[in-house]
């Protein structure tokens, strides 16, 4: 064996052992063939950036996260009259010295019992896109986010498409309109819970043994006994069942550009109508004349005998 060891080229070696590491290799790294191994492509993520895009997905958030103090300011401001906010990625502010023609009517609807629950990242930014970088944290810790509502109606605007032009105050930083606000009433809580897991949500489940997992209640608004008897001929939400659950937001179009109407005999000068110049008279120096544009010099027609004038 070792004379014949000694007669095999050294590269054929090389490649013996190459191949031996390799196949200890491939074993050692668990599922998937070499291939799978060797060209799979590397990611590339970065964080929240693609998570906080205003997209379709996202023009409905829940505010179930809001502190109280902005829910019951956003729900001020909507009795008034039109809601304006600045929304660009997650972030999202209402724009309260900024306001939109129209008012919000309100739709009673059949009474719903919804519940979201969110287990990663996606998730929580897809529900819950303004107040998702703050809340990672609490996700990962409890390891499930859940929002369980009771819903009783909406209040819809009259105009739910603006333009920039149209609204009235400190506007600059506008991007949208609020179009629609959802209400009822919510608890919004961290930590999954085996008793309302089985059993039914927080807004009214049933009872039963202690739960085997803990369960910590971030956020609530509005009483789901409050909400039992809402209809859909409803004019307004019942007492105590008009919590904003959710917003629906439109983005602002394109101020209408305005084409400037000036009497005659003037014409817009980018500001404002101005006259126009009329030339009645010009002056010429002597050996020109004017042609209706510009003096010109005056050429002779009178040519020598034999001769005729061509222009």
């Amino acid at each position: 064996m070792l004379k014949d060891s000694a007669r095999t080229p050294n590269s054929v070696v090389a490649a013996l052992v190459s191949l031996g590491a390799l196949a200890t290799l491939v074993v050692a790294c668990g599922p998937g063939n070499l291939a799978s191994n060797l060209v799979k492509p590397p990611s590339f993520a970065p964080k929240d950036q693609t998570k906080c895009g205003v997209t379709k997905s996202q023009a409905e958030p829940l505010i179930v996260e809001w502190p109280s103090a902005s829910r019951a300011q956003l729900e001020s401001k909507a009795r008034k009259g039109g809601v304006v906010v600045h929304y660009s990625g997650c972030e999202m502010r209402v724009l309260t010295q900024c306001s939109a023609p129209g008012k919000y009517e309100y739709s009673g609807t059949t009474r719903k019992k919804d519940r979201i629950v969110m287990r990663d990242a996606d998730e929580l930014y897809a529900n819950i896109p303004v107040g998702a970088a703050k809340l990672e944290a609490t996700l990962a810790k409890s390891g499930e986010l859940s929002v369980d509502m009771v819903i009783v109606g909406r209040y819809e605007a009259e105009r739910p498409r603006l333009r920039m032009d149209e609204l009235d105050g400190e506007c600059s930083e506008a991007t949208h309109v609020v179009s629609a606000l959802t209400v009822g009433a919510f608890a919004f809580a961290s930590g999954a819970d085996g008793e309302v897991s089985a059993k039914g949500s927080v807004l009214g489940a049933g009872g039963g043994g202690k739960s085997a997992s803990k369960r910590d209640v971030i956020a609530e608004d509005g009483d789901p006994k409050g909400c039992d008897g809402a209809t859909p001929s409803d004019k307004a939400p019942p007492v105590q069942c008009g919590a904003l659950l959710r917003l629906e937001v439109t983005p602002l179009g394109e101020a209408k550009k305005l084409t400037a109407s000036c009497p005659a005999g003037t014409a817009w000068d980018g500001t404002q109508c101005m006259g126009k110049k009329v030339v009645t008279k010009v002056d010429c120096p002597g050996g020109t004349t004017w042609d209706g544009a510009k003096c010109t010099g005056i050429a002779s027609t009178q040519c020598a005998a034999g001769m005729h004038f061509e222009a």
